[in-house]
């Protein structure tokens, strides 16, 4: 069942936080307040209750003006966006075996507008994933029948139980079912690359944005897979995703689901034709001209994927001190208006120009600076330092 963290999570999603990997946050937040894993269904408002508790806490904390009060100046502000934010499902009655089957049929019904016929696959939550499987680092995954025929698996979807949660679970719904109707035909094929770019287009994005909305489907996916530390393993899945919005750009989303629907075969014929010759060698399939739904969605997508820069994040006191930096500001006048000494304002000047490069400052004085541009969009992030968090809650303890 849902507890508080789930709940915060899911709020998270739905509103535009600063920090930088939604699973540091998680386990930040844990560490600082265990009693976030209680059951949600004991009290209507006991999450709004703890976070509530916690922000207090966090804010007393924030008025120290060191590496320790700027991670808790960070996490507050957070905290409170989080406090502002809605649901988009009902959270408290959430169970995963009912939650993936209600959106799997949600989801069926979205792709049979496109042309993807199939009875509802079998759902299943495991404790573990059948061999040959279960060492893979995956959430969720489709046997087919040639999986069946080989290693004695029922053809379906499989989730792991200690790794679903709301949200990311049913949009990995969307996702899987790509991978279940192009695996129709040709299921002896691997289905990987290009086929897990158009999963992640059609399936997460684009089933996810009409059933979640656009906050939460981009926010899922950036926390997903534009980490400011990327997995090898995961970065294909983003490299492939590009590909399959270059795919739409020229060619259309009837192209893409019909790619799906003809099987792994003419999947992998496509993908290899791009590698040999390039995108245009499927000129045949070539659409004059999008229509409005299919440029709506291309903006949305190219906004996810194209204009967020995954490694703008700096530590919590640079954060803190750029809300100060000013073209024309001195040292000194940063110190007096944020409060944070001489000596750390100086190396946080120092790591915004030399890591990140969004000021450009000579003898103690800020030339130029993009923090305020930066901070105005968001698109300025904090990291969490493991280190940091134990000193915050001797902190928060001593408060």
């Amino acid at each position: 069942m849902p507890n508080c963290l789930d709940e915060i999570t899911v709020l998270a999603y739905n509103t535009q936080c600063t920090f930088s990997d939604i699973s540091l946050f998680q386990d930040a937040l844990l560490k600082l307040e265990p009693a976030l894993m209680q059951d949600i269904r004991k009290s209507s408002s006991l999450t709004f209750q703890l976070v509530s508790d916690l922000s207090n806490k966090l804010k007393k904390v924030s008025s120290v003006y060191d590496h320790v009060g700027a991670l808790a100046f960070c996490l507050e502000k957070d905290l409170k966006e989080i406090l502002t934010s809605h649901s988009p499902i009902n959270i408290k009655d959430w169970d995963v075996d009912d939650a993936l089957h209600s959106f799997a049929e949600k989801a069926i019904r979205q792709y049979s507008l496109r042309g993807l016929n199939a009875p509802k696959p079998h759902i299943e939550v495991v404790d573990e994933f059948p061999e040959p499987f279960s060492k893979m680092s995956w959430e969720a995954f489709c046997p087919d029948a040639s999986d069946a025929k080989q290693y004695g698996i029922k053809p379906g979807i499989y989730f792991l139980r200690n790794q679903a949660e709301p949200l990311l679970s049913e949009i990995l719904v969307a996702h899987e079912l790509v991978h279940y109707y192009a695996g129709k035909n040709n299921s002896e094929l691997l289905g990987r690359g290009l086929e897990d770019g158009l999963a992640e287009l059609l399936g997460s994005l684009f089933i996810g944005r009409k059933l979640f909305g656009e906050t939460a489907t981009k926010n899922i996916y950036r926390n997903e897979y534009l980490l400011p530390e990327m997995d090898s393993f995961y970065q294909v899945y983003v490299d492939y995703t590009r590909i399959a919005i270059v795919l739409l750009l020229n060619y259309g989303l009837n192209y893409l689901f019909s790619l799906i629907s003809s099987g792994r075969k003419s999947i992998k014929e496509a993908e290899n034709a791009i590698f040999l010759k390039g995108i245009e060698s499927l000129s045949q399939n070539k659409v004059l001209e999008l229509s409005p739904v299919e440029r709506n969605f291309l903006y949305f997508v190219e906004n996810v994927l194209e204009t967020y820069i995954r490694t703008l994040v700096v530590n919590p006191l640079d954060y803190r001190v750029s809300q100060f930096v000013k073209p024309g500001s001195t040292i000194d006048i940063i110190c007096t208006s944020s409060g944070f000494p001489h000596v750390l304002v100086e190396e946080a000047l120092d790591r915004l120009q030399t890591e990140v490069f969004i000021v450009l400052s000579s003898k103690e004085r800020v030339q130029c600076s993009d923090t305020e541009m930066l901070l105005n969009n968001k698109m300025l992030r904090y990291e969490i330092p493991e280190g940091l968090i134990g000193k915050l809650k001797i902190e928060i303890q001593g408060n």
